[in-house]
């Protein structure tokens, strides 16, 4: 269907709509249709009722309630951190030994410890360490926001994610941590507890990658033995070179076997934040007496141009 098809199939509800007006309706909308139909018979009934002005100095008023008087104050603790390894192993089995031993992309990383840190394990963590599920329950007093403290699992997660917010570069390197609380001091303590428990998270995936390593390189050395084993007097030259590159890794991935090797440096630690900085408040109003104007003008032409249809 062309766009002018779309345009007069609208139009055709659009007068159902207004032949409709004046009957009552006591059924409930079960297709998408009987909604887009309620939705024209209500800006048509904006449009001639309310005038321009009393519609976005209405807009304006609520937002402005909300805002001011409902919209708790929100702090934001905000860091930022980069991942960097304590030493890369030299080895000679190319890129299978170095991502096992720490040379691994920083964007996969990144994207790792993103993950971590907005996952259910790292909210039981900091449910267990600040108990969160009864913090937000009690201190928010927004009923559009309030968690309940019987709420599902899935709906704390959510309101984590609304809670914790990242901004990774994966360019750099860099994950910019921001933390937003009731409370200022706690927004600070979870940022950098956020930060502790993803550091014992990247270093527990770097030693389960280490013991995997130790393990390949123990094989490798085992197979190294045995091929010079089974060589010709006289032709175990290269065998020998195996074996020999075999230990040199054993020895080098042992070395390190046990130590830190990943930490989450922080490149800016968590702020302890002096003022309420969300919502904000006069923006945020402005922004909503903005849209409430354009979509009156929007839905003031489409009425006009029903009635221009209609004439025709």
């Amino acid at each position: 269907m062309s766009l002018r098809g779309y345009i007069k199939s609208i139009q055709d509800l659009a007068q159902r709509a207004q032949s409709d007006a004046g009957a009552s309706n006591t059924g409930s909308f079960q297709t998408f249709e009987d909604r887009l139909l309620a939705l024209l018979k209500s800006f048509t009934w904006i449009i001639s009722h309310i005038s321009f002005w009393s519609f976005v100095l209405a807009a304006a008023l609520l937002a402005a309630i909300y805002f001011y008087v409902i919209a708790d104050p929100i702090y934001v603790s905000q860091s930022v951190v980069s991942i960097r390894h304590k030493v890369q192993i030299p080895n000679n089995f190319g890129a299978i030994l170095g991502n096992l031993t720490g040379g691994g992309t920083t964007s996969d990383e990144d994207a790792a410890l993103s993950a971590y840190i907005l996952s259910h394990e790292m909210l039981t963590q900091l449910d267990k360490e600040f108990s969160l599920r009864t913090a937000w329950s009690h201190d928010a007093r927004n009923p559009f926001t309030w968690l309940s403290s019987s709420a599902s699992d899935e709906t704390f997660l959510n309101c984590y994610h609304s809670m914790v917010e990242l901004d990774v570069r994966y360019d750099v390197g860099l994950v910019t941590i921001r933390v937003l609380d009731y409370n200022p001091e706690r927004a600070q303590e979870i940022n950098q507890a956020i930060i502790v428990n993803s550091e014992a998270f990247m270093n527990a995936q770097a030693t389960s990658m280490m013991e995997a390593s130790l393990k390949f390189a123990r094989a490798e050395l085992h197979a190294a033995a045995e091929e010079v084993g089974k060589a010709p007097s006289g032709e175990g030259d290269v065998a020998n070179l195996r074996l020999q590159a075999a230990e040199q890794s054993l020895a080098a991935a042992s070395s390190v076997a046990g130590q830190q090797q990943v930490f989450v440096v922080q490149i800016s630690s968590p702020s302890r934040p002096t003022v309420a900085t969300r919502p904000e408040r006069l923006l945020d109003t402005l922004a909503v007496t903005l849209i409430a104007a354009i979509l009156y003008a929007i839905a003031l032409f489409a009425l006009a141009n029903i009635r221009d249809h209609q004439k025709v």
